[in-house]
């Protein structure tokens, strides 16, 4: 799922093209990128996949390997951090599926997405319950698809919120804000989005 691209974006734009450079640039490069996003990266492979944390770590060092290899197939029509959320949730579904432990992968765009999906669920209901039930999660993809697209500055800062984990503090100067105001900002318009969506759970009404 495209957002669109914030500010903070240009460092990792600029490190992706440095590892095309000297050696010395490549090593800078991917140390910027790894202190950006690693953290993030593991977190989202713990929590997303139920991975143990040396199996996450695992995963999020090959993952920067992949980055590194595939650095000139980067197209710029995504967030950097995206694309390496992508490559390490690529690698850990094919690690599940050596493992066996991947039944069925036919939401796993959306079941990727799930940390907005939770903060959209009423607190009455079990989010990954409702991620089972095909029609609910459809409604709420879709929903979100048509708030992304009214609201852009508001989606890109929850989804840097609740998907790629940023904190407040960051999104601050994302926003031109300050930390208070973004946090009245994120709450306000999480509710919002909340909001947007509720229609989706009428459909719960008729199980």
């Amino acid at each position: 799922m495209d957002v669109p691209r914030l500010s903070h974006e240009a460092p990792d734009r600029e490190a992706l093209r440095a590892l095309s450079g000297a050696p010395k640039d490549r090593n800078a490069a991917m140390r910027l990128l790894f202190d950006r996003h690693a953290v993030r990266l593991m977190r989202h492979l713990r929590f997303r996949f139920s991975l143990p944390e040396s199996i996450a770590e695992e995963i999020t060092a090959q993952a920067f390997l992949r980055a590194y290899e595939k650095a000139d197939d980067f197209r710029g029509d995504c967030e950097v951090a995206s694309w390496l959320v992508q490559i390490a949730r690529n690698l850990a579904v094919d690690h599940l599926r050596r493992e066996g432990r991947m039944e069925s992968l036919e939401d796993e765009d959306f079941a990727g997405n799930a940390d907005i999906f939770c903060e959209l669920v009423p607190a009455s209901h079990e989010p990954h319950a409702l991620l089972e039930n095909k029609q609910v999660a459809h409604c709420v993809r879709e929903r979100f698809t048509a708030f992304r697209l009214r609201h852009p500055e508001a989606a890109t800062a929850l989804w840097e919120r609740h998907v790629n984990e940023v904190s407040p503090q960051e999104i601050a100067p994302m926003l031109g804000r300050t930390y208070r105001a973004t946090c009245q900002f994120l709450s306000e318009w999480g509710k919002k989005l909340r909001q947007f969506v509720a229609p989706c759970y009428e459909l719960l009404k008729g199980e």
